[in-house]
């Protein structure tokens, strides 16, 4: 057990130190509800103290459900190649690949999604009123806040798992990945924010877990040989 938690390989090295610091200075920087949070989310609150844009209905169709859509559809379609690895050869290649990423989309959301739902930490739309105009995000409430980590952040570094997956095999394909999978979950962290769904340290602590889950399922597929055999017994052989 101890063998597999130490980092073994520069990149595993990399990664947990990596993950270790940047834990840390979260944690002292950018605490859940402090002064940074409050200063990137003032400018959404209007004289009423109420979010601006929470109703909003492009960012609520196109940069929450749409976005939400497109990390499903690319999960499903990892699905498929698994399903028809089993009736074409030609894709038994990537069946570890699409398995690896299935694995840990669902992981990361799945965890992420326990932890946000057992979470003290409120949603600053819950939490935010006027004190003589003077906006605070110290509203208490009689229910549990439930709102942290980010959970629509999360559906978007859920993809990281594309870099993790593709990495051994398409080292170049997977820096993409990588690439697309920061841009999709700053760009449904942005959207969550505006709308007083979530601080910026929710967000933070979404891509931080969502890493930290996908790193050590990488380390896991790649010291554990991958049997599948069991499942052919469900699905038609290849001709």
């Amino acid at each position: 057990m101890l063998k597999f938690v130490l980092p073994r390989t520069h990149f595993e090295q990399i990664n947990t130190w990596c993950l270790i610091c940047s834990a840390l200075m979260m944690l002292y920087f950018i605490p859940v509800n402090g002064a940074i949070d409050h200063a990137l989310s003032l400018p959404w609150v209007n004289a009423s103290g109420q979010y601006t844009l929470k109703e909003n209905h492009v960012l609520i169709e196109y940069g929450h459900q749409l976005l939400k859509n497109m990390v499903i559809a690319i999960a499903l379609i990892h699905l498929g190649i698994v399903i028809a690895s089993f009736i074409q050869p030609r894709l038994r290649t990537l069946r570890k690949i699409a398995l690896t990423v299935l694995i840990m989309m669902l992981s990361s959301v799945a965890i992420i999604g326990v932890f946000k739902a057992n979470s003290s930490h409120a949603c600053p739309w819950d939490m935010v009123q006027l004190h003589q105009h003077v906006v605070a995000w110290d509203r208490t409430l009689l229910k549990q806040g439930a709102c942290f980590p980010g959970g629509h952040a999360s559906a978007g570094f859920a993809l990281i798992a594309l870099y993790f997956a593709y990495r051994d095999r398409f080292i170049q394909l997977s820096k993409w990945f990588l690439v697309i999978a920061l841009v999709m979950g700053c760009i449904m962290s942005a959207v969550q924010m505006v709308r007083g769904a979530h601080f910026l340290s929710h967000n933070l602590w979404a891509l931080w877990w969502s890493w930290a889950i996908d790193f050590y399922c990488y380390k896991w597929f790649m010291h554990t040989p991958l049997n599948l055999r069991i499942f052919s017994r469900f699905l038609p052989k290849a001709v």
